[in-house]
């Protein structure tokens, strides 16, 4: 009986074994198919700027101040986005040349929004491309053609060709890398598209250059490093010139055309350049005369407009009621005999120069004006008045540079700076233009023998050969940026001088973050390579000094302002290193040396990183630490039939026990 219920057992376990094996064949790979992940491949649904024809993927009339959307079909991984990403001016290597350093990238979700740092160049064809290793959120690669397969390869880039709109100008060309030249660019002048000598300087609230001229005369805005005339748009003839620029505290620029001599009541004498159109303010809205022309112009914090005229006058504007209220220069003094200078300070008290000796002023909210001098100097005219943040005024005379210090209960304290008492750091003692860095404490100061300037403690004499390569030392325009660089006037043209320490501007990873190959630093400017390299130091956890050029490779792209650093295989996965840049070293091709601001970077080293996908997990959980569609589906798969056909001998196994 024993030996039959055995035998009976056999039979059922044979008849089971083949059911399963019935059941894997005919079934099994239903039950697979169940699990079998469709993949969705990501692509561009809009782009901002949109191409003219879809099949032409091209752009055409795009503003320079373009921001560049593109929206995806579904969500995407920011990494390889930003990896993918590229934009670069056509003609240029996309690599090497890569202007998405040159800005902000945004990836968030389904859209990526870049904003360039500073206007696109007129009239110039940029690619906008987006490789095919672009992932979405899921891990699919980026199906860049759009024929439903993403395929990793060129055919699947995404790509869009756009023209800016405007004339291609000739740009000054980008100075060598590893070469530290003095500090001053090159004369913009004719070459560049600028012509005439220079006059006016101001900036506007888009970080906008705008230049006036004469012989010939013009009105030109320095967008990047490209001018656009800016005569034509003015639509009014004829105009004599245009005597001066300046810039409210909103941000909008103002002009003073030279109308005069015209019978036209309506002939424009100021004009506000607003969102792309010039409003314009006739002599006879202004009570002018006909032979009465704007020589300078100054704001208060309301936005009203100070200004000197021809005629001697002081005249306010408020451009929101058409408020005009005048001061003849009989109702400031008997005296007086004004002489074109003019400021009005942080507190809104108006300064003018006067043409025999002194400064008036017109304290906030009163009617009479005020005399300031100093009877032991020598008789003067007050070409330029400045002033810093401390409140002292700065002018430029006919005997010097004047300082007026303020002091209470007394009208100040004046001091005279002459080539004398600077020992030559003075070039003469005829000051016709004078620009003040409020923030950095330094005087610039400018005559027709040259350019000097004063910190505080030392003169710098820039007529002097040794000192500056300054070609030109008749000076008729300083400016200071809000970023401190010093824009000079003179009448061969226009020239910068690099007054600004460099700083890092981001790292990617970022501070503390881990690296995957390699790690990016983006540089505000254009760095000497040579002295980045040699500032660099690498250190382990325990502080231990690594050769960088032994432990990887420096590569630099657009324009050396941004470094990757490449770990070799000397760097060991799962460790923490840190970069250290040596701030008195590492300098621009101004020779300003790194800011201190950011000169450390600490990074981990990812595990895993050179050796491939690896797996981890137990019965239930299979996980990649490497990415791909395929092998996920392939691992899933190979998890599931384990599991099922475990359970499924542990089943016969118990079906044995219970029927022996």
């Amino acid at each position: 009986m024993k030996g039959k219920s055995l035998f009976n057992i056999n039979i059922i376990f044979f008849l089971i074994c083949l059911a399963v094996v019935f059941l894997i064949h005919l079934g099994g790979s239903k039950i697979f198919a169940q699990e079998e992940e469709i993949i969705i491949y990501p692509q561009v649904l809009y782009s901002d700027p949109s191409p003219d024809n879809p099949l032409s993927m091209q752009a055409t009339n795009v503003p320079l101040s373009q921001e560049i959307t593109i929206t995806f079909t579904q969500p995407m991984d920011a990494d390889t986005v930003d990896e993918a990403f590229h934009f670069y001016q056509e003609g240029t290597d996309e690599f090497l040349n890569n202007l998405k350093y040159n800005g902000l990238l945004y990836i968030e979700g389904a859209t990526l929004t870049f904003i360039p740092s500073s206007d696109l160049a007129p009239g110039t064809t940029y690619w906008i491309k987006i490789k095919s290793t672009a992932k979405s959120a899921q891990g699919a690669p980026l199906d860049g053609d759009g024929d439903g397969v993403g395929e990793e390869g060129e055919d699947d880039d995404w790509k869009l060709m756009l023209t800016t709109v405007g004339e291609s100008i000739i740009s000054p060309p980008p100075p060598s890398p590893t070469q530290l030249p003095d500090k001053w660019s090159e004369v913009y002048g004719q070459k560049q598209g600028l012509s005439g000598k220079v006059t006016s300087l101001a900036i506007d609230g888009q970080a906008h250059l705008w230049v006036a001229t004469y012989d010939p005369y013009g009105l030109y805005r320095l967008n990047g490093q490209s001018f656009e005339d800016k005569i034509s748009s003015f639509n009014y003839s004829p105009i004599n010139g245009f005597l001066c620029l300046a810039a409210d505290r909103q941000g909008s620029l103002w002009v003073s055309p030279d109308t005069r001599g015209q019978s036209d009541p309506n002939a424009p004498r100021l004009a506000r350049w607003n969102e792309g159109i010039w409003q314009k303010v006739s002599a006879k809205n202004l009570g002018l005369t006909q032979d009465e022309a704007i020589l300078k112009i100054a704001f208060d914090s309301s936005a009203t407009a100070w200004m000197i005229t021809s005629e001697g006058r002081v005249v306010s504007y408020n451009h929101k009621n058409g408020q005009v209220i005048s001061y003849p220069s009989e109702a400031i003094d008997p005296y007086a005999m004004l002489s074109g200078a003019l400021l009005v300070d942080n507190q809104d008290n108006v300064w003018v120069g006067s043409a025999m000796s002194g400064v008036y002023k017109l304290p906030k909210g009163k009617d009479s004006w005020e005399y300031y001098y100093d009877n032991s100097f020598p008789p003067y005219t007050t070409w330029e008045i400045s002033a810093d943040y401390a409140g002292n005024l700065w002018m430029g005379t006919t005997i010097g540079l004047l300082k007026l210090a303020p002091s209470k209960g007394t009208p100040g304290e004046w001091t005279r700076y002459t080539m004398a008492n600077t020992g030559q750091g003075l070039p003469s003692n005829v000051v016709r233009s004078l620009a003040v860095d409020p923030v950095r404490g330094k005087v610039w100061v400018g005559t027709a023998a040259g350019l000097a300037k004063f910190d505080g403690q030392k003169w710098t004499n820039f007529a002097k050969e040794e000192v500056s390569n300054l070609s030109d030392k008749n000076i008729t325009a300083l400016l200071v940026t809000p970023t401190g660089d010093l824009w000079l006037g003179t009448d061969q043209g226009l020239m910068k001088r690099d007054e600004v320490s460099p700083y890092i501007v981001n790292s990617f990873p970022a501070d503390g973050g881990q690296i995957k190959d390699r790690i990016r630093i983006t540089f505000s400017e254009p760095m000497a390579s040579d002295t980045v390299q040699r500032a660099f130091t690498l250190m382990d956890a325990v502080k231990a000094t690594i050769d960088p050029n032994n432990a990887g490779e420096f590569v630099w792209y657009n324009d050396h302002t941004t470094l990757e650093f490449i770990p070799s295989s000397t760097l060991f996965d799962g460790k923490t290193y840190t970069i250290i840049l040596d701030t008195s070293q590492a300098k621009d091709l101004a020779g300003n040396p790194l800011s201190a601001e950011k000169d450390k970077i600490t990074f981990f080293v990812q595990e895993n990183q050179r050796s491939g996908p690896s797996f981890t997990g137990n019965d239930n959980d299979v996980t990649l630490s490497g990415s791909g569609c395929f092998i996920n589906s392939v691992m899933r798969h190979q998890s599931l039939a384990s599991s099922w056909l475990r359970r499924l001998w542990e089943l016969i196994q118990h079906l044995r026990v219970y029927l022996a």
